[in-house]
């Protein structure tokens, strides 16, 4: 018995990482989210100086342009989120590995079943989320400046114009994104805490029967 205790120990390690995973990458969506917002604003007041007469030509201010998305902060971000998703898919192997080992034991199918089950439906979730990030509205058409040879005003006219346009398609993408994350992170929370109750009740299970053997 104390190998399947050693497998039902390690499932359950494995399904506390996978919640652990998953709050440290809410943490992170929600720092992102935070800087995203940060950058909009930075953006709004650039456009808004830019409209509100900056000169043709001008430098445009630096402390408009300097967002919170520096080389350094999106270095670290990137390492970061690598080390999650490498922690996430470890912790699924991890448990598969202990439901194998569990498997031999017939009295315990149903409960490994859902299990199973369980983690099967929280990798689709992701896999299918991944697929749906990538369905986006199409960029804009941007309108093309005059034929005719533009003055130092209209070619900042057209550039603020171009540059808004990007943004509001942007600003929709972003939306639309939000709106996928929101739901995955909603539907993959249920599942996680579902798993963990699981994997405990499988635990306690194996736990009660080796102390009657």
């Amino acid at each position: 018995m104390t190998t399947t205790m050693n497998a039902a120990d390690k499932l359950t390690t494995a399904v506390r990482e996978l919640e652990a995973v998953f709050n440290s990458q809410g943490e992170q969506l929600a720092e992102t989210r935070e800087q995203i917002a940060e950058s909009r604003k930075r953006f709004n007041d650039m456009m808004e100086s830019m409209r509100s007469g900056l000169k043709p030509g001008a430098p445009i201010p630096k402390e408009a342009l300097n967002g919170p998305f520096s080389q350094d902060t999106v270095r670290k971000q990137s390492v970061e989120s690598n080390e999650l998703s490498l922690r996430w898919e470890r912790s699924l192997c991890d448990a598969y590995d202990a439901l194998i080992a569990l498997a031999r034991y017939p009295d315990q199918n149903e409960r490994i079943s859902r299990i199973s089950h369980t983690l099967r439906d929280i990798r689709l979730l992701q896999i299918e989320g991944r697929l749906s990030g990538r369905e986006n509205s199409p960029p804009p058409v941007l309108e093309r400046p005059p034929h005719s040879i533009p003055d130092e005003n209209t070619i900042m006219e057209v550039k603020v114009d171009i540059m808004e346009q990007v943004s509001k398609w942007s600003e929709a993408r972003i939306g639309e994104q939000r709106r996928w994350y929101d739901d995955t992170i909603q539907r993959t929370g249920f599942l996680i805490q579902k798993l963990v109750m699981e994997a405990g009740a499988l635990n306690e299970s194996l736990s009660d029967t080796d102390a009657l053997a």
